[in-house]
């Protein structure tokens, strides 16, 4: 996507207390056509976070080992905003012990590992983040934690499906039915991490409960909609009752299909081929089989 001179910068909040990296990453910031906003301890960046709510930042840069508070807290935090929860956060760490990559990765953060020059790793997901236009091929940051492969059963690795339900067992055997026709299932059990995972994993397509704790499938729509890392991707809208009107209001926001529980098989794979194509309707007689 590209940025016109008049429109507004995409902005980084950038939290770190080392403050020659902070320099330099701002640097390179600006010389990719983004705005460079900097806080340089926890506290600080709470606080920033807290009075931005006019002009919240597009992407968050955040150190781990942080005076006041540390970074994982800070990420921890935008959960309980609203507004703030949909922002992106990397968290830049000279930390590579299991414990904080699995926190990073339960919080739906982008983990990056600290080293001499960071900058490689970091502007391929700065560029894929924002949609920032490039004349350079996006190729995988090196030194990332890698998402976890879900392959087919044949060891192909189908197209990704994210799921996205608060009802546990519902997920597995999602994982399971749709495992075994050749897909990549991940899950989420909420909206808000569901839309974090959206973010990371761009799945060719996410199914998500209507109703859920935390994050309706009304919400995970309008984000996924509504941001340009993801507005491409197809929302298939799943609940337990059919409310026509329900239906309706969603179908006109963009869903791209409303299912019903307990979910028809072959009705799922035929929505699926008509938004992510593939042979997903000659795979509905074997699922058929496994309802």
């Amino acid at each position: 996507m590209n940025h016109p001179s008049n429109a507004r910068r995409p902005q980084v909040l950038i939290v770190d207390d080392d403050r020659d990296l902070v320099a330099a990453l701002t640097l390179r910031c600006e010389s990719l056509g983004l705005d460079a906003r900097t806080s340089y301890d926890g506290m600080a960046a709470v606080y920033e976070l807290t009075i931005a709510h006019e002009n919240p930042p597009d992407l968050i840069v955040l150190d781990v080992n942080l005076p006041c508070e540390d970074g994982l807290s800070v990420c921890e935090s935008l959960g309980d905003d609203s507004l703030l929860m949909p922002i992106p956060v990397v968290i830049l760490t000279g930390r590579d012990d299991e414990a904080t990559m699995r926190k990073c990765q339960a919080l739906g953060a982008h983990y990056l590992h600290k080293q001499s020059d960071v900058w490689p790793l970091l502007r391929p997901l700065l560029v894929k983040l924002l949609d920032l236009a490039t004349d350079q091929p996006e190729t995988p940051a090196p030194g990332t934690v890698p998402a976890a492969r879900e392959d087919a059963p044949d060891g192909r690795a189908g197209p990704t499906l994210l799921c996205i339900d608060d009802d546990r067992d519902f997920c597995q055997a999602m994982s399971i039915r749709l495992g075994h026709l050749g897909y990549r299932v991940i899950t989420a059990y909420n909206g808000v991490v569901g839309f974090w995972k959206a973010l990371k994993e761009q799945p060719a397509a996410i199914l998500a409960d209507l109703r859920m704790t935390s994050g309706t499938g009304e919400y995970v729509l309008r984000q996924i909609l509504g941001h340009a890392a993801t507005r491409h991707i197809p929302v298939i809208i799943v609940s337990g009752r059919a409310d026509p009107e329900v239906m309706d209001r969603l179908r006109q926001s963009g869903a791209a299909a409303y299912l019903t529980k307990p979910i028809a098989m072959p009705e799922l794979l035929h929505a699926l081929e008509r938004h992510i194509g593939g042979k997903a309707a000659e795979r509905a007689g074997v699922a058929c089989g496994l309802e």
